[in-house]
């Protein structure tokens, strides 16, 4: 999955805007609700502000731009076995719970995992 990323990628300009993902979109995600309960599996990806986490590969978001559709591209550099390779990134939001990560041909269909709490809320009852 990583080296797909990495083979497919493109970079973007380097006049790009700089800027931090919004709080809202932070957190855990992943392909399939299954997934979120399991923190070995590959499926699942972490977003903060500046950073995407993927199982195998570290992302850092040099640059974003907000498109009037609501979607945001990216530049980003990732790091997955010791080496480091610029990539134009897509973060395309679906919905409240549901994005979708581009990099090069590489696509990531992604929902929201709930938080550690409201998972804890919804096993006692």
């Amino acid at each position: 999955m990583v080296s797909a990323i990495l083979a497919t990628a493109e970079a973007l300009p380097a006049s790009a805007g700089q800027g931090r993902l919004p709080e809202a979109l932070t957190g855990l995600w992943a392909t399939e609700a299954a997934s979120c309960a399991k923190p070995d599996n590959d499926d699942r990806v972490e977003i903060t502000r500046d950073r995407i986490e993927f199982f195998a590969a570290s992302c850092r978001i040099d640059a974003l731009r907000q498109t009037k559709a609501g979607d945001y591209r990216m530049d980003e550099t990732c790091e997955a076995e010791g080496e480091a390779d610029a990539i134009a990134g897509r973060l395309i939001v679906k919905g409240r719970d549901r994005i979708e990560i581009r990099q090069g041909e590489t696509r990531h269909a992604l929902l929201r995992c709930p938080k550690p709490a409201a998972a804890a809320r919804s096993n006692l009852q």
